[in-house]
């Protein structure tokens, strides 16, 4: 009987246990990431809203960012990821079809205008380093 006794209460506590396991929803955590040089962002701000409208961006993504042949930029969750805006300005996926690479930008310039757009039209996403867009053009090959 004691036997009895302590294998139910095993199974009862395993039981439990696995309850309250699965009870347990994962919270996603946030990297806070570190403010970036203020005169940094002004910079590449000033510098990729003359990117935006001289190379062509505003043509398909409209002046204000609210899209047209290409997406709207205004809200655009995408924007939150860093490595993927520097990807798409870069090596543009099929996708977007009729959107060129732009991958023949310096480094500086691909970090401006990605920061500009990430931070424009109500947009926050902060600061493309100029470091992250050189490691992924290392990463795609080019150099």
């Amino acid at each position: 009987m004691k036997k009895l006794y302590l294998t139910l209460f095993g199974v009862a506590f395993v039981a439990v246990g696995l309850t309250v396991a699965a009870d347990v929803t994962p919270t996603p955590v946030r990297v806070a990431q570190a403010d970036p040089d203020p005169e940094l962002f002004a910079a590449l701000m000033t510098e990729g809203a003359d990117i935006y409208r001289t190379v062509g961006c505003r043509l398909c993504h409209s002046a204000n960012g609210e899209g047209g042949v290409g997406p709207a930029l205004v809200g655009n969750e995408f924007l939150s990821r860093r490595t993927g805006v520097v990807g798409q300005i870069m090596d543009p996926d099929e996708e977007h079809g009729i959107m060129p690479a732009f991958d023949g930008l310096l480094d500086r310039e691909i970090a401006a205008v990605a920061t500009y757009i990430r931070n424009s039209w109500g947009n926050d996403f902060g600061i493309v380093p100029i470091a992250t867009v050189g490691l992924f053009r290392a990463g795609m090959g080019g150099g």
